[in-house]
């Protein structure tokens, strides 16, 4: 039977199929490349598969709070780009705006970067905790390090170069939902220790690598503006203070606007609300993070008009994820240089509550990295019941938690409304 035609008569029956294969971008010609978004009257969520950014894609279109168009392409597993694995994220986001000149609506698109191995989004990462050990065991002579470093090996792999699989669970007119499962394992000690920063055992054969699954769900609603994105993390396999990381996904890096421009406004939420001021965003931005959160926790990046942000779905009282020390936290840019150390106005990279462009050639250049992830204490796998703030925490048997991943043309307005109305 003809794939092509196949898929062609499953979708127009409404039927939700997926089929694993394996092969390279480039030989992949039972596939169309997939042209704009688009939905006929009537119709409100809509499944197709084809080819997106040179890679085949389960591609989801569903009707906004508007009334238009939006959506995610999200890559299969089992292809490569590049020479390299890809699967499990997504590899396009694209939302329609109305051009008050022309009067009528254009289709923006969010698409990755060609130059980069962690373009896309929507993956799982995850970072194991540095440890003190021992004895001096690490490449710089130091005992501080991952048990992942001991061992020649990333602490820190990007989930969208793993192995894992994925399918369509439900398809009506209404919503649609996608899974990805994979193992994302992490290195841990065998024998666990009472606190996760007693002095971890440097010899090699005191510790292990923990086969870690995580599945992940995309939903897409008719009337929503943004996609649902879901994650649970099982370290079951690992007795509790074996293992110590941290959550950072949904990460990746996408070219949000239009000419890939310097941002104009850096913000998060955690306990209190952080946000930089001033026309571009680098080292020695002003800044506060001083004012109290009444609503969810959320990362944003801001473009001119344009924005990409992620919002948890519960209010920050309930949210369990914890987060890292900062001296910063609960200051403001005017109470002195947040990372005297480097020379920066800005808190140093490590403060940061979540992952996104401090990593990115972060300098006294205005930025336009397009970077963006989520964060988390670093004790998961622990049975820490609080974070280093003093705040509730649980990482233990397992975590789950909701983002909305949100794009849009507000000036980051939509993105703050949001996290606000969360409450």
């Amino acid at each position: 039977m003809n794939p092509k035609w196949f898929f062609k008569r499953a979708l127009a029956l409404g039927i939700a199929c997926f089929v694993t294969f394996a092969f390279t971008a480039d030989a992949a010609p039972a596939y169309n490349k997939l042209g704009r978004p688009k939905l006929q009257a009537g119709q409100n969520v809509l499944l197709q598969t084809g080819i997106v950014n040179k890679l085949i894609v389960d591609r989801y279109t569903w009707r906004d709070s508007h009334g238009r168009p939006r959506s995610a392409s999200l890559v299969r597993f089992g292809q490569q780009l590049d020479g390299q694995p890809r699967g499990g994220y997504a590899i396009q986001f694209s939302y329609q705006i109305f051009d008050t000149v022309k009067r009528k609506w254009k289709t923006v698109y969010l698409n990755p970067p060609s130059f980069r191995g962690d373009a896309g989004f929507g993956y799982f990462v995850s970072h194991e905790l540095y440890r003190y050990f021992d004895a001096n065991v690490c490449a710089d002579d130091s005992n501080y390090c991952t048990i992942a470093s001991l061992h020649g090996q990333d602490d820190s792999p990007l989930g969208l170069s793993m192995p894992g699989s994925g399918k369509t669970v439900s398809v009506t007119n209404q919503r649609a939902v996608h899974k990805f499962t994979q193992n994302y394992p992490h290195w841990g000690t065998k024998t666990a220790l009472a606190d996760i920063y007693d002095p971890t055992p440097s010899n090699l054969n005191a510790h292990k690598k923990y086969d870690l699954p995580v599945t992940i769900k995309w939903k897409f609603s008719a009337g929503q503006d943004y996609p649902l994105w879901s994650v649970t993390y099982n370290l079951a396999n690992a007795p509790a203070n074996t293992v110590s990381v941290d959550l950072r996904g949904p990460y990746g890096y996408l070219i949000f606007d239009k000419t890939d421009a310097p941002l104009t406004q850096l913000e998060w939420g955690d306990q209190y609300k952080f946000a930089t001021s001033g026309a571009n965003v680098l080292t020695n931005s002003d800044w506060t993070w001083n004012g109290l959160n009444g609503g969810a926790r959320y990362n944003l990046l801001v473009a001119g008009a344009y924005e990409f942000g992620l919002v948890q779905t519960v209010p920050y009282a309930a949210s369990k994820s914890g987060s890292g020390w900062s001296d910063d936290r609960g200051k403001t840019s005017a109470d002195g240089m947040g990372c005297p150390d480097a020379g920066w106005r800005m808190p140093c990279d490590w403060e940061w509550t979540y992952q996104s462009i401090q990593y990115e050639d972060f300098n006294a250049n205005p930025s336009a990295a397009k970077k963006i992830a989520w964060g988390s204490a670093p004790y998961v796998g622990t049975n820490k019941t609080s974070d280093d703030t003093g705040e509730p925490f649980a990482g233990y048997p397992k975590v789950s938690y909701q983002v909305w991943i949100t794009f849009d043309n507000t000036g980051g307005a939509n993105t703050r409304a949001l996290a606000a109305s969360i409450h």
